[in-house]
């Protein structure tokens, strides 16, 4: 397989998911991200050698998930059973350390357990996505090696960042790498593990850290706000951009370049955002990284008596044995606090009505009208899922906001 194989099924039939993972993976370093029509897109930069990794590799199309699920926790899901995936335990969290929870957009669990493992010796490194300080509505990947460079990459990105295509520099510096991402990064990673078990990366990554997806946002959908929704007149004057400033769901702010500072509330931007799903995005069935060993999101749980609810919390799925002892030893070195939780709540998002019903049904229509759809691997159904439960918000006034938001939107 060449790369002009990688863009005939995925590419040009409008199924990349903008991971980077061909990228980063390609060993003659002859493919790079580059921005099409507003979104980043895999071009062919150098010379192809016909290796197939990158076709492998690529979450885009081909998802095996029976296959990558025996990987990882050694069988199958039972899909009506295990609506959520396969995991360990459900935990509610954050991060002891101040300014890292402060930092991040929930409790800033990922970036404790980064920087944990950073200062524990357990990984030299990871990847990330930060801002790109040269286009400040776009982002970058980034390969971490310390706790400041951690921090930079915090908080929520609602578009597209290639964090897979710094694959390759990560590898070639030596030493562990724990990956970030969303579903379909993990996604890749496993692939890689599945296909090729003696690949260096396949060996090189000590744990992987998912993040809930909703979905990635067309880059547009900022441009339009900024311009739109702002006094910033050209983005040429842009000098910082953030989706969510302030607890618990914040603000959509926009820095100039003179220092002012214009701000959106969160529900107002978030329906524009809405506005502007990617279309891959939209035919993707992974909403809480089920192929992680530790999956992160928003905290949509009950009340912790005797504890702030204000103040920023995460939702922790502990997937497989890896990330059980990664959580449970960070939290006996004070970098983190955990609390059980009630994974039921989960059921009740719209993250998991999007992925589990709304994408399934996307990719069944598109099926049936010959579109291009990926193959996950199983065959799709749409079935009710019972919830006998509710947000209880005289148990849980810090959801409160969460029904306002839903309701705007």
């Amino acid at each position: 397989m060449e790369f002009k194989d990688l863009h005939r099924d995925v590419i040009g039939r409008g199924l990349c998911t903008g991971c980077g993972s061909c990228v980063g993976i390609c060993p003659t370093k002859g493919m790079a991200m580059v921005y099409v029509d507003h979104e980043p897109e895999p071009v062919l930069s150098g010379t192809c050698n016909a290796c197939s990794l990158c076709y492998e590799m690529c979450p885009g199309k081909d998802i095996p998930f029976p296959a990558m699920e025996k990987l990882v926790f050694g069988r199958e899901k039972e899909p009506d059973k295990e609506p959520l995936g396969i995991y360990r335990a459900c935990l509610a969290g954050y991060a002891m350390d101040d300014k890292i929870r402060s930092t991040g957009t929930s409790g800033g669990i990922v970036s404790a357990l980064l920087v944990y493992g950073l200062e524990q010796g357990l990984i030299d490194r990871a990847l990330v996505g930060e801002w790109n300080s040269n286009v400040p509505w776009h982002t970058k990947p980034l390969v971490a090696s310390n706790r400041e460079e951690v921090l930079r990459a915090a908080k929520t990105k609602s578009q597209v960042v290639f964090t897979n295509a710094l694959i390759g520099e990560a590898l070639q510096k030596g030493g562990k790498v724990a990956t970030v991402g969303l579903g379909c990064h993990i996604e890749a990673l496993r692939k890689l593990q599945l296909k090729y078990p003696s690949h260096r990366l396949s060996k090189s990554v000590p744990f992987s850290i998912g993040l809930f997806c909703y979905c990635n946002y067309y880059t547009l959908a900022t441009e339009l706000l900024i311009l739109e929704r702002t006094g910033i007149k050209s983005l040429d004057e842009v000098a910082k951009v953030e989706y969510r400033v302030g607890k618990p769901h914040g603000k959509f702010c926009v820095t100039r370049k003179d220092g002012q500072i214009f701000s959106l509330q969160g529900p107002e931007a978030h329906m524009v955002f809405r506005s502007f799903p990617r279309n891959r995005c939209d035919m993707c069935l992974d909403w809480c990284s089920e192929l992680s060993d530790i999956a992160l999101g928003d905290y949509w749980g009950a009340a912790v008596d005797g504890k702030d609810m204000k103040l920023g919390w995460s939702t922790i799925m502990v997937r497989t044995e890896v990330g059980e002892r990664l959580l449970k030893d960070a939290e006996s070195k004070g970098y983190i606090a955990t609390f059980p939780t009630e994974a039921s709540h989960l059921m009740l998002t719209g993250g998991f009505y999007k992925k589990k019903h709304t994408n399934v049904y996307n990719i069944m229509k598109g099926q049936r009208y010959n579109y291009s759809t990926p193959d996950f691997g199983r065959p799709l159904s749409i079935e009710p899922i019972k919830r006998d439960i509710t947000f209880d918000f005289h148990k849980a006034p810090h959801l409160k906001w969460r029904a306002e938001l839903e309701h705007s939107t």
